[in-house]
Order: structure tokens, then C-alpha cells, then sequence
């Protein structure tokens, strides 16, 4: 169709510009032949219109009538103009919000209509629909709004029939869109290749080799093997080209290929971590890998992705954010001029805008403003927002155009603009593209920064050492509450926990990464930090499950754990233990949550009674049960981060505050490095570089940046006229354009 108009060849008719429209017509009717057909719309003006017909007749190409469709029926109007006016609602200047707030008396009466308020409120903005009529009219009222425009012509409604008849758009499912990761090489024997060559180089013994046989098998019956091998060619590369990356995240700390490919360093034979966690044989989706890297370098990664597999075929993920209940209730009131104390009065007193309606305080509000609630349930659950996926990309083995809708945005801090998808995380993976999250770490920038500082000043690399988990000294630290800084740690409910608690060692460490989420202490710990400090002694449902259970007394605190029992005591299948994972906490299934607590209570080992009593607690503690492969990976790089503090204090306060923008943190970190004994210098325009600099054996240096009012000017200006002897020569030397 020609478009709207907004089109290119309707504004060119608008602009009286004829030779302009019929190139435009020329240009789209060699592309798309007779495919190609001129829209009117019995709301554009008549010159507009007439001009389209003119075009049509000249190229002997066909006139359709069009009427854009933005909302279900004519009664949704009032709805529509107040969604319109909610994103509005931030560009309009004091003038018309002092209007709005002045006429919003009218906004109590029921007997007016929404439309009627909104134009006496708000005449002058900018987007509106009140004078048209885009809903999802039927063929006879769009015959009469063209007759009313004096073309009583049923060959351009009748047109629309052949255009329908020509769209045959259909929208595969899981179609196989996996890039082959070579066209010379079998995927599958190279993946196998890599990962025995790793076995062989680290020395490792046969349980390696048959846990890798095991999830081999399982990889290469579900065709994942080019999966890992992009995965594993994206974090080469950037081992190759110096840009930090995490010990891992998420589940994939679950798998020795991802091990031996080292995606992760986490070793899940060591920590007893599954591989079903991980993936699951039974369900044919593509696994979950994040990837944590440095976050000032993560558009470079990002970047390399697309270089590597084409611009076209990879994108960043679309977001979409829904109208909650109590978002819908404020942003209608918002545009009603509804006082603030009003809508406070009521937002903390209900979830549902069925619990508003059946409260009190609801029904006079409803009373009071008779629109708001109407208008409510008609917007909530649509589309509130857009945006991007914060670490989601998808790769794709065909230009992305072909697979799903996609646009295009600007890349922040940075010229140019990428591909983006329309689709949202769970569509684009719906129709078969595979996802990756490439997401930035600040922690990964500091422990990498801090290393290569340690190597450039002793010529020593503590990237081994760093992570040996053995130093008694690291948990004597946490103990002490030395946690400035320190990965996760810093947080306030993470001291208390370790206060309530204590590290001993490194499984402590996992175990205090589970507790610290919300909600956890209230189910199993408590009963942890009791028998860890002897207050209760451990107990355990059956001799049975004591060493599943033994490392946290008893105690359900991780997933893995709930898997585990599942398949030793009612012979669960490692996918359905996975299932079971999924749905006991959340119930999403009532036949199936039925079905498995029937298997798990009837089992062979242990009485009825025993069986529900853990199946209670299962239940209990589903919701705040943590991954085990996670918290593994993340108590590394809290260890880590413990580690470099107290044996390289300055260095690490330092890459702290040059990866830091923040005030307040920076405040922190400066006072912890006076606490530490590391001597702060002061900024000299001789000595200090942009950021924040270590003069070895003295101290750490301010840098120019952390000047107020000395801009990027300035500092390029001082470090290329320096050094300067004296504040005259500095005063001289330094143009004043850039130096003020």
C-alpha cells in the first residue's frame, strides 16, 4: 500500500510536489508490481485524495479504502484518547498542565463525555483521534465515511478483499534458525574435539570423561552442538582480545562442557552441581547462558556478535511493559489532574483493581471520579511502554527481516543505530531464535583492572591464586565484617547474615549467597544457622538423603537438592525432577503438581506420613530454594574480590573508585582506604591523570575528572601542556577557552 498520511508519496502530493510522487509510485510499483496499490482514507483531505486516485489512474493500478484500526469499537474512544494523552503527559509544558488543572472540575460529572473532557483539558495536544475514526469498523460504516467524503465508490472497499486474498503470512514455531557454527566442520565431532583436548590438557580423570560423554549424548540429540560452539567462539574472543569476564551465571555453572569449554569456571563435579538443572533432555528449548563481562567493555562483545554472524542476523531483544493494576490507576489519574495525595491515599490498599472496587476507600474514590476505573480496566494489561532487553541478543542463520518484525535504535553513548526485534524475549524464542545474554559487571571490571594493575607494578598474575578458595584468612574477613567492597558482601543484609552465621569456608560462602535472598531465612534458614552453630542438631527425613542433605544440616536450601531427592526417593526421572522444580513452588499446573506429589509421597522408602511431611516442606520452601550452579559462581567472585582486598588493599581500593561514578560510593571507598591505611593524595596537575591513579608505595592519587567543574577539555588541555612549574606558567600555558 502507499501508506498513510504520513507516507512518503502522500506527503509529496501534500507539498504539491507531483514529479516527487509519481518517481516515489514509479520506484514501489517496479518493486512490488501488482502488489502494489494506492490507500485513501476518508479522513484525508479531499487534495489529498483526489491526488491518490490520480496517481492510481495514471499508473492503471488499483485505489483500496483503508481506515486505520488503533482500538476494538466506537465505544473505546474515551479509552484510546486517555492512552494517547498518558504518554503525553511528559511533554506538556506548566501553560497546559495549569489548563488541565483548572477545568478538572469537569472531570467528576458523569454525564460528559470523556472525549468532551479530555478537548476542554487538554485542546491543544498534539496526538489525537477524536476527529477520526480508527477503530475496527465493519465494510458498511467504512462505505459511509467515504460517501460523506463524496467518493461512493464500492470498488476501493471491494479492492481490500483482493489484498486480503493476496496475504498468506504465516508464522512458523521453532523453526531451526541456529547458525551453523562452520560449513567445513561437523559440529558435533569438533565440540567433542575441544572438550577431550581440555580433559586431556587439565589432567582430569574418568568421572570427567563420562559425566562429558553423558551430556555429549544429550547435547547432540537435542542438535545444540553449534549452540556451545557460538557460545564458546564469543567468550575465546574475548579472552583474546583482554576483555574481562565472570566466573559464570546461572545454571551453566551445571555443565562440564561449559566447564571444559570454560564458559564457566565453575567445576560441577567438585560442587555437586547437575547438569539437568541445566538443561533438560525431555524439553527441546535452547539452554540458558549468561555471560557476565566487564561492563565498560560489553558493547564490544555485543559488537563482535554482530560482525560475526552479520548485522542483519543478530539483534537486541524488544521489551514490552504492561499497564499494572496500580500503573493504570496512576497514569489515568494523572491525566484526570487527580491531586497526588488523593491517589496515595489509596495505591497502598490494594493489588487488583477488583480489591479497589470492592474496598471503601475505592468506591469513593469511584464515586469521585467516575471515568477512572472504567478507563482502567480497558487499559490494563495493554501495552504500557517499550524498550530493549538489558543483556538479551538473539542470533539468527537468516537475515532476521525474514523471521520477525524489527526496527532500528541508537546506540547509547555511542553514533550509529542497531537491529532490534519487535519480538519480545518469549516470541523471538517462540519462533526459533536462539538467545544470549551478554550482560556488564561492574565486579568483573574491578577484579580485571586490579589484577592487571598487581602484574604491572610486582610483575606477579594472581588470577590462580585469587581464586584457590582456600585462604583461611578470606573468611576471617567476612567474619570481621571487612566488606567494603567486596562482591554482594557490601550490602547491608549480606553482614548481618554472615554476622548471624559465620564463613568458615567456601561452602559457607554458596550457602550465605542463597540465604541473603528475600523470603529465605523465613523458610529453612533459620533452622541452618541453628544447627550450624550447634543450637539444633541436623536431622535427616531418611539415612538416605543424608548425603544430599549433609552440607547444609538437614536443611532444603538449594534446587539441586529438591532434583535430587526427587530421583533417590521416588525414582523421579532427572526431567521430571527438573518439572518438579518448576511448578512445586509456583503450582502452574494443578494435574500435573497432583500427579507428582502423589509419586513422591507414595515412594518405596519412607512412609506416607514422611513423605508429606517433606513434601510440606517442599512446598514451603519452594519459592526461595536458590541455583546452586549461581550462587557457586557468584561466592567466587566474592572470595575473589575478598582476597585481592586484603592482600593488594590499595590496588583494589583503587580499581574500585576508577571503575566508580557514583559520589556516594566513591565517598565509601575512599574512607575505607584511610580505615585500610592507604594514603590518599591529593590531584596535581603534574602528576594526576584523568581518573583515579596508584603512585606505587605511596598512595592512591585523585584524578582530574574528580575536579568539580573540570570537564574533558580541560584535562585533555592540562596533560598536553604539562608539566608546569609554577600557577603563572600554569595560568599562561593553558588557553582559557578550554582552562576557566
Amino acid at each position: 500500500l502507499s501508506g498513510c498520511m504520513g507516507s512518503a508519496i502522500s506527503k509529496a502530493i501534500m507539498a504539491d510536489n507531483t514529479a516527487r510522487a509519481e518517481q516515489l509510485a514509479e520506484r514501489f510499483i517496479k518493486i512490488f508490481g501488482d502488489d502494489f496499490y494506492f490507500e485513501t482514507q476518508a479522513w484525508n483531505p479531499k487534495k489529498l485524495n483526489d491526488g491518490l486516485i490520480s496517481l492510481a489512474s495514471s499508473f492503471d493500478k488499483k485505489v483500496v479504502a483503508t481506515a486505520d484500526c488503533h482500538f476494538p469499537t466506537y465505544q473505546d474512544r474515551g479509552a484510546e484518547e486517555v492512552l494517547l494523552l498518558v504518554s503525553q503527559y511528559p511533554s506538556f509544558n506548566a501553560p497546559e498542565l495549569r489548563r488541565a488543572r483548572d477545568n478538572n472540575h469537569i472531570c467528576q460529572d458523569g454525564s460528559v463525555d470523556i472525549i468532551d473532557k479530555m478537548n476542554l483539558m487538554y485542546p491543544d495536544r498534539h496526538l489525537r483521534f477524536d476527529e477520526i475514526n480508527p477503530y475496527i469498523a465493519p465494510a458498511s460504516d467504512v462505505m459511509e465515511w467515504f460517501k460523506k467524503a463524496g467518493y461512493d465508490r464500492t470498488d476501493i472497499l471491494e479492492n481490500t478483499m483482493e489484498v486480503a486474498d493476496k496475504c498468506s503470512a504465516k508464522m512458523p514455531k521453532k523453526a531451526n534458525l541456529l547458525p551453523r557454527y562452520s560449513r567445513f566442520t561437523d559440529s558435533a565431532e569438533y565440540l567433542k574435539e575441544i572438550a577431550y583436548f581440555a580433559i586431556k590438557q587439565r589432567g582430569l580423570g574418568q568421572e570427567y570423561t563420562d559425566r562429558l560423554d553423558e551430556e555429549i549424548s544429550i547435547i547432540n540429540q537435542l542438535g545444540f552442538a553449534d549452540y556451545f560452539l557460538i557460545v564458546w567462539d564469543l567468550v575465546h574472543w574475548a579472552d583474546a582480545n583482554n576483555i574481562g569476564r565472570g566466573t559464570g551465571r546461572g545454571s551453566v555453572g551445571g555443565s562440564v562442557l561449559a566447564y571444559l569449554l570454560d564458559i564457566s569456571k565453575v567445576d560441577p563435579i567438585k560442587y555437586g552441581l547437575l547438569f539437568s538443572r541445566f538443561i533438560n533432555p525431555e524439553r527441546n528449548d535452547y539452554p540458558d547462558i549468561d555471560l557476565d563481562f566487564e561492563d565498560k567493555r560489553r558493547h564490544e562483545v555485543r559488537n563482535y556478535l554482530r560482525e560475526r554472524w552479520g548485522n542483519d542476523n543478530v539483534a537486541a531483544i524488544a521489551t514490552y511493559g504492561e499497564f499494572k493494576p496500580k500503573s493504570v490507576i496512576k497514569d489515568v489519574s494523572r491525566v484526570y489532574q487527580v491531586p497526588f495525595e488523593e491517589i496515595n491515599s489509596i495505591t497502598p490498599f490494594f493489588e487488583t483493581l477488583q480489591e479497589l472496587e470492592s474496598s471503601p476507600r475505592g468506591k469513593s474514590f469511584m464515586t469521585k471520579y467516575p471515568d477512572i476505573m472504567k478507563i482502567s480496566k480497558k487499559l490494563e494489561g495493554r501495552i504500557r511502554n517499550t524498550g530493549v532487553h538489558a543483556a538479551g541478543m538473539v542470533v539468527s542463520s537468516i537475515p532476521l527481516t525474514q523471521v520477525c518484525p524489527v526496527e532500528t535504535r541508537k546506540e547509547t553513548n555511542q553514533d550509529g543505530r542497531f537491529l532490534v526485534t519487535a519480538f519480545d524475549m518469549e516470541d523471538a524464542e517462540s519462533v526459533g531464535l536462539i538467545k544470549i545474554d551478554i550482560l556488564g559487571l561492574k565486579t568483573v571490571s574491578v577484579i580485571k583492572d586490579c589484577i592487571a594493575k598487581i602484574k604491572e607494578l610486582y610483575g606477579v598474575d594472581v588470577s590462580e591464586i585469587s581464586l584457590n578458595l582456600d585462604d583461611p584468612k578470606v573468611y576471617e574477613n567476612f567474619n570481621n565484617g571487612n566488606t567494603v567492597g567486596v562482591f554482594q558482601a557490601d550490602a547491608a543484609a549480606y553482614r548481618n547474615l554472615i554476622d548471624r552465621m559465620g564463613i568458615d569456608n567456601f561452602n559457607d560462602l554458596v550457602v550465605s549467597n542463597a540465604l541473603v535472598r528475600p523470603g529465605a531465612l523465613l523458610s529453612q534458614g533459620q533452622d541452618y544457622i541453628n544447627r550450624k552453630k550447634g543450637i539444633e542438631s541436623p536431622a535427616y527425613a531418611h539415612e538416605l538423603v543424608k548425603d544430599i542433605l549433609e552440607e547444609t544440616y538437614g536443611t532444603v536450601i538449594f534446587q539441586e537438592q529438591l532434583m535430587q531427592m526427587a530421583v533417590l526417593l521416588a525414582d523421579f526421572s532427572w526431567s521430571d525432577a527438573d518439572k518438579l522444580r518448576k511448578i512445586i513452588g509456583k503450582k502452574r499446573d494443578a494435574n500435573e503438581f497432583q500427579q507428582f506429589k502423589e509419586k513422591f509421597v507414595n515412594n518405596k522408602y519412607l512412609t506416607k506420613k514422611q513423605s508429606e511431611k517433606i513434601w510440606a516442606d517442599f512446598e514451603l520452601s519452594a519459592l526461595y530454594m536458590f541455583n546452586k550452579s549461581h550462587a557457586v559462581a557468584y561466592s567466587m567472585l566474592s572470595y575473589q574480590t575478598m582476597w585481592l582486598k586484603i592482600n593488594y588493599p590499595a590496588e583494589f581500593v583503587w580499581s574500585l573508585l576508577y571503575n566508580e561514578e557514583a559520589t556516594d560510593k566513591i565517598t565509601a571507598y575512599l574512607m575505607e582506604a584511610q580505615r585500610l591505611g592507604v594514603k590518599i593524595l591529593p590531584p596535581d596537575v603534574n602528576l594526576s591523570d584523568e581518573y583515579f591513579t596508584i603512585d606505587k608505595g605511596i598512595g592512591i592519587r585523585f584524578g582530574l575528572k574528580n575536579v568539580a567543574a573540570c570537564g574533558a577539555s580541560a584535562i585533555k588541555e592540562i596533560m598536553n601542556k604539562r608539566p608546569f612549574s609554577s600557577f603563572d606558567e600554569f595560568n599562561n600555558r593553558c588557553t582559557k577557552t578550554a582552562v576557566k
